[in-house]
């Protein structure tokens, strides 16, 4: 045995999800290396996301198709993920991993990846048997998970039948959520169905349990112990347990809720399972009376009783309960509960505590036992104890207080998986906003598990006292009034708290001006002061900028003065400025006006002006003079979301003007320099004709005749490469490394991006490690022959800096054998991969076969190919029930053969399995339809699969229970139990050749 990489055996990530083919190879790469890691070996999933599939009977059958005892690892469930494909088809069962039945295992071990069922891309699995389950282990052995992340599973989360077993640290959420929708409210599945042996135990420990349509552990089957300890629950559907069978069922230090909002807003087929109950015994697959140990525990917001033992008894002992909000449907009579056919028996329970229902404490009238101390508060009273013995009845104390852990105490070991903190933004007001007077402002935030109520919303202004606010049902806001004038004029920071019931925290904040914005500044024109606001963030040398935009869209001469720059003839301005958006559309694009010499009024406007005109893509200066518009020269080539500088001069009749990237020096000359006598002073300011966004950084203005200086920036960053090096040749993938640093902002923090000859910019990170900022280049992606490759570095005040090297790149054709499909006793499809053509317009591209064994190849399937991707070709004339070997092969432009893989030809003949004994034993009572199922199946060939029994109703599928078979002959019992009218059963036997035996029966 051996550990096998999947990407060793042809797995490629495929996080898009692009095609089935595409997880059908990933699936078949999990299958040989379970082959080539043999019985008792593992398969390593690396960091990366597999999508698979396939239109097989199962994806995986370890200890059937597959060797025994496979064990799974990954790098950690947040980066080795293996995932369902959306492309699989409504018929196929999507269970990802399945240990098959009547084989020993010994130890398995599944940890460090996550299971991903993709229920809400897939179709309608109802009538699919079993739909989908993340580990399936239905053989003997001791099934161990560690740290995995089991998410969005069509049926079931982790079924272990025949075996014992640990789940430790493990998150499992969003189970069976389209199976209940699907069905229409009929079904519901669980995280967990687990049916330990007699003596065995399984446990779960510091396991995270969210959102699912059935319970967190269904004992259906097993005299074993189950073991729940330090675990957190919420959005439980039907709640904790459902006892069927087992010996000892214990609950220990844990945290569980049923009812959620998300719930409702998610299950929406049927109102029933919104949080139905805690731990219930309603059914039962054994003689012997289960017991339930409840030990330092907390329950919350159930519908229905939190514990129950209806028409069969169930054993309750421990101490520190604490139940809160059950029994919160209207018509429930009692927080525990039993009935005539059941009881709640010898209980044995130091302290209980229960509060906030409507519904007395107990309705057991078969109970027997005795409970130490009960507290109760908020709710109708204790009830009918039956036989219990109440040592101290303590009616309006409040509840005891377990010891548990939170949700950031348990599940998988990364911070964000399963992250349900509340979310917050600002409504009212938005970044940059004036206040003035009384403010009202308005909050929004939520989260889907809380009520809105629920949520607590604070705010403070730069970081003074909390403040709260009060929900508003109308405008679904949290909303408070701020009174403005008591801040002083300027900036400020308000910050929005958000806390749910978990106690988890969220923050949101908006940048305000407070009072006299426009002291030194007065809308000039059309312009009024609803035009002009203040942007913030890291990219603005202050960290704010003056922002320009007519929100109203309207097109016109907008401007604002400078007052404190005064009115003078001589003048010089420099400024910092950006467009993130240009107008490309007709008549429009007129954005970023400098005026020089302003003054006028509405329709009788004066000034020299520089702005971005999109129409002649280029920077023009002009004048208004009494509202006449003229165009004195055009210059340069503008560009959106980039900050540039310009410098405009006035001096006499001389108007001089240039513009150049902030991210680069100033140039000595003057981009303009022209004599125009026009206008003889006025006011500076800014503006736009265009309506959207302008953002001036920094304004600096110089009179009688003096040079505006530069407002103090950061210096541009150093950048260099460090690999490759200037005119290296480089093949296959080639690791990038560029070295970059910035005086002032920190090490590790630049922006720094490469492209090839001048296409899109792709990010790199940067390696503490090795000091670089680093990603990798497939070079087979370009052609071969000489490229650039430029790297650029943006510090946090928007400067870059540039470098670029020339190479080579040199690749051979590649080419890999990817499988042999629908093989037959004589017949075969052969498949290949071209994964790279290396710049060449086509490839001639075959393959080679032969039995195992033998020194001949045969040539076959020649073909050109002008794409990547596979190709296949059909052979005949194959020995049956031989091995068999192939490879895919390429002639030109270069000899290329792919790596042999083996296939076995079918025999030649295959009988269907036939169906030996269908016995349909009816077991129905009131309101219930239940039928046994006694049969028998046998197969000549020896390849026994699968036996499914199902239950129809007009043709429709509401019920199945199906079994794993091997060998020639097998027999077993199912039963099937549904609500309503059913008319019809139906067995089938499937083979490994997909061969079927049918059977039905009228009820």
């Amino acid at each position: 045995m051996s550990v096998e990489n999947i990407e060793d055996h042809g797995a490629v990530p495929n996080p898009d999800d692009p095609s089935l083919s595409a997880a059908r190879k990933n699936l078949h790469a999990i299958i040989n290396a379970a082959d080539a890691a043999g019985a008792g070996g593992t398969v390593y999933i690396p960091a990366n996301i597999y999508y698979i599939g396939d239109d097989i009977g199962r994806f995986t059958a370890f200890g059937g198709r597959e060797p025994s005892g496979i064990s799974i690892t990954g790098d950690g469930p947040e980066q080795s993920v293996i995932g369902v494909s959306e492309h699989v088809s409504d018929s196929q069962n999507c269970t990802i991993f399945e240990w098959s039945e009547g084989v020993n295992h010994g130890t398995v071990s599944v940890d460090n990846v996550k299971l991903d069922g993709n229920y809400e891309n897939l179709g309608n699995l109802v009538s699919n048997g079993n739909g989908g389950i993340g580990a399936k282990c239905e053989g003997a052995g001791t099934f161990n998970f560690s740290n995995v992340w089991v998410r969005g599973q069509y049926t079931m989360g982790i079924r272990i039948e025949n075996g014992d077993g640990r789940l430790e640290r493990c998150t499992i959420e969003e189970t069976a959520i389209a199976l209940e929708n699907d069905s229409g409210g009929d079904r519901v599945s669980h995280h967990l169905a687990l049916q330990p042996p007699s003596g065995d135990t399984i446990t779960i420990d510091s396991c995270l349990f969210r959102r699912g349509s059935g319970e967190v552990v269904d004992i259906h089957a097993g005299a074993g112990n189950v073991v729940l300890k330090n675990c957190w629950g919420r959005s439980l559907g039907t709640g904790v347990f459902k006892i069927s069978a087992g010996n000892r069922i214990e609950l220990r230090n844990s945290y569980m809720e049923s009812y959620s909002q998300w719930l409702e807003d998610n299950l929406t087929a049927s109102g029933d399972f919104h949080g139905r109950a805690m731990a219930r015994r309603i059914s039962n697959n054994q003689s012997e009376t289960p017991t339930l140990v409840l030990d330092n525990v907390e329950f919350h917001n159930c519908n229905r009783h939190a514990v129950e033992a209806r028409n069969y008894p169930l054993q309750l002992q421990g101490d520190m309960v604490a139940i809160h909000n059950a029994a919160r449907d209207p018509g429930r009579d009692s927080v525990l509960r039993d009935d005539a056919d059941g009881a709640l028996a010898h209980v044995s329970i130091d302290r209980l505590s229960v509060h906030d229902s409507d519904a007395a404490v107990f309705s057991a009238p078969n109970a027997d036992g005795s409970i130490g101390t009960v507290r109760r508060a908020n709710n109708a009273g204790l009830g009918d104890t039956g036989g219990l013995s109440i040592g101290t009845d303590e009616p309006g104390k409040e509840p005891f207080a377990p010891s548990v852990p939170t949700k950031d105490d348990v599940g998988i070991n990364t911070a964000s998986a399963g992250s349900s903190g509340p979310s917050v933004a600002w409504q009212s007001p938005s970044d940059g906003t004036v206040l003035g007077g009384s403010v009202t402002l308005q909050i929004a935030a939520s989260n889907h598990e809380d009520s809105p109520d629920a949520v607590t919303v604070e705010y403070n202004v730069d970081g003074n006292s909390w403040v709260s606010t009060d929900y508003n049902s109308d405008t679904t806001y949290f909303e408070a009034s701020l009174d403005a004038s008591t801040l002083s004029n300027g900036s400020h920071t308000l910050t929005a708290r958000a806390t749910d019931s978990d106690g988890d925290k969220s923050t949101a904040t908006v940048d305000v001006v407070a009072g006299a914005l426009f002291a030194d500044w007065t809308p000039q024109w059309i312009s009024t002061t609803d035009d002009w606001t203040v942007s913030s963030g890291d990219s603005f040398v202050g960290g704010h900028a003056l922002a320009f935009e007519n929100t109203a869209g309207t097109r016109d001469r907008f401007a604002i003065s400078c007052d404190a720059a005064g009115t003078h003839a001589d003048v010089e301005v420099v400024d910092r400025f950006r467009v993130p958006t240009i107008n490309p559309e007709t008549n429009r694009g007129f954005h970023a006006r400098l005026f020089l010499r302003g003054s006028g009024s509405e329709g009788n406007e004066n000034g020299y002006w520089i702005e971005i005109e999109d129409r002649n893509d280029a920077f023009r200066v002009g004048k208004y003079v009494n509202g006449n518009s003229t165009t004195l020269q055009r210059f340069g080539t503008p560009a959106e979301d980039t900050f540039f500088y310009r410098r405009f001069r006035a001096t006499g009749t001389t108007i001089q003007a240039k513009v150049w990237p902030a991210s680069e020096s100033e140039p000595s000359g003057w981009d303009v320099e022209l004599s125009d006598s026009s206008l003889k002073s006025g006011w500076v300011g800014l503006g736009s004709f265009d309506p959207g966004l302008v953002e001036t950084d920094t304004i600096s203005v110089a009179t009688g005749g003096a040079t505006a200086e530069m407002v103090e920036t950061d210096a541009a960053p150093t950048i260099s490469w460090a690999t490759p090096s200037d005119g290296a040749t480089v093949t296959e993938t080639v690791g990038l490394q560029v070295a970059a640093g910035d005086e002032a902002d920190s090490t590790g923090s630049l922006a720094v991006e490469y492209r090839v000859d001048g296409g899109d910019w792709t990010a790199t990170s940067y390696n503490a490690d090795t000091g670089y900022y680093e990603t990798s280049l497939d070079t087979t992606t370009l052609a071969d022959g000489s490229h650039t490759l430029t790297a650029r570095a943006t510090d946090s005040a928007s400067n870059a800096a540039t470098a670029s090297v020339g190479v080579t790149v040199d690749n051979p054709l590649a080419i890999s054998t990817v499988d042999a499909r629908n093989v037959t006793e004589s017949t075969a499809t052969l498949v290949g991969d071209v994964t790279s053509l290396s710049g060449a317009s086509d490839a001639t591209v075959g393959f080679e076969w032969r039995p195992v064994g033998s020194n001949t190849w045969t040539a076959d399937g020649r073909q050109t190919v002008s794409a990547t991707g596979e190709f296949t070709t059909d052979i005949s004339g194959l020995e049956a029930d031989t091995d068999h070997e192939f490879r895919a092969v390429a002639t030109d432009p270069d000899s290329v053969t792919g790596n042999p893989v083996g296939f076995q030809t079918s025999t030649t003949s295959n009988e269907a399995p036939t169906i030996e004994q269908f016995d349909v034993i009816d077991q129905s009572s009131t309101g219930w339809h239940q039928y046994q199922i006694e049969w028998a199946v046998a197969d000549s060939d020896g390849n026994l699969d699968k036996v499914i029994s199902t239950l129809r109703r007009n043709g429709s599928v509401v019920a199945t229970e199906s079994t794993g078979v091997s060998g020639s002959d097998a027999n077993y019992t199912h039963v099937l139990r549904v609500r309503g009218n059913v008319d019809e059963m139906t067995l089938t036997v499937n083979d490994t050749q997909n061969l079927v035996g049918h059977a039905s029966q009228q009820l």
